[in-house]
């Protein structure tokens, strides 16, 4: 039997599934696409890929549970996943406002230095991202310790990062059969999916940091596009792991995901 503030939630769960992705990412190709590939030559997608396999280890490091427990007034992680989620929600907004302004504070000090800084800022902010959705997951109970954890974080990067809805709904379908079953992740499963983040990541972040390399306004743009980008993964991560609260708490039919 759902409570009213359940009910509230998959509500706004359904019409985040059917939001399609921001129009940062779907709306500068035709606007940007001469400096497209100049910038993909700043950022390849070899790069954002590397990014990706140390930046996982290193947001998870840096995502302290410490500030959770007291907040929640627990002993442990665990018990949030049973407790509520409102609390839960609660909690998660103070990680998802924290995030939005370092994030926007670190673009807009990288954003100075134009294209020399470029790179540096894509690894930094790739580690946030994975911090971020750490953060978010303790707050719902959940710490990354297996192979079928790390393949659901980046599934989330995957939701996140789509530059169209079929992409989008291809991802939140990967997402939703890691409720189904634990499963053996393959180490080349694992680097397939990897691949196919860092080449969404590429674009993503590509179209995004396009006008930053303008003179002048770069360090604004930076610190925009680095909020944006950040919400967008922190929205992905609150709307992913509520999801997985549900279903594990018995609220929703962990088979019947798509009919939410």
């Amino acid at each position: 039997m759902y409570d009213e503030y359940i009910e509230k939630q998959l509500v706004e769960i359904s019409k985040w599934e059917q939001q399609k992705p921001s129009v940062v990412n779907t709306g500068m190709n035709k606007i940007f696409s001469p400096m497209s590939k100049f910038t993909r030559k700043v950022i390849p997608e070899v790069v954002v890929e590397k990014a990706i396999y140390h930046a996982h280890d290193i947001g998870q490091k840096l995502a302290s549970k410490n500030d959770i427990l007291k907040n929640a007034g627990v002993d442990t992680i665990e018990e949030l996943r049973h407790k509520d989620l409102a609390l839960s929600d609660k909690l998660t907004s103070n990680v998802h406002k924290w995030a939005i302004g370092f994030a926007g504070s670190e673009g807009f000090a990288t954003g100075l230095g134009g294209t020399a800084t470029m790179v540096a800022d894509v690894g930094a902010v790739i580690v946030l991202a994975f911090r971020t959705i750490h953060k978010i997951a303790m707050c719902y109970g959940y710490e990354v310790k297996s192979a079928e954890d790390k393949e659901f974080v980046l599934n989330i990067l995957s939701v996140s990062g789509a530059n169209d809805m079929k992409e989008k709904k291809e991802a939140l379908l990967a997402l939703k059969s890691d409720f189904l079953q634990k499963k053996i992740i393959e180490e080349v499963l694992m680097s397939n999916l990897v691949k196919k983040v860092a080449k969404q990541l590429g674009i993503n972040l590509t179209k995004r940091k396009l006008m930053q390399i303008m003179p002048i306004i770069g360090a604004g743009i930076g610190a925009a596009v680095n909020a944006s980008y950040i919400n967008d993964i922190a929205w992905t991560a609150r709307r992913s792991y509520q999801l997985k609260w549900l279903a594990d708490n018995e609220y929703i039919d962990a088979n019947n995901l798509n009919n939410i």
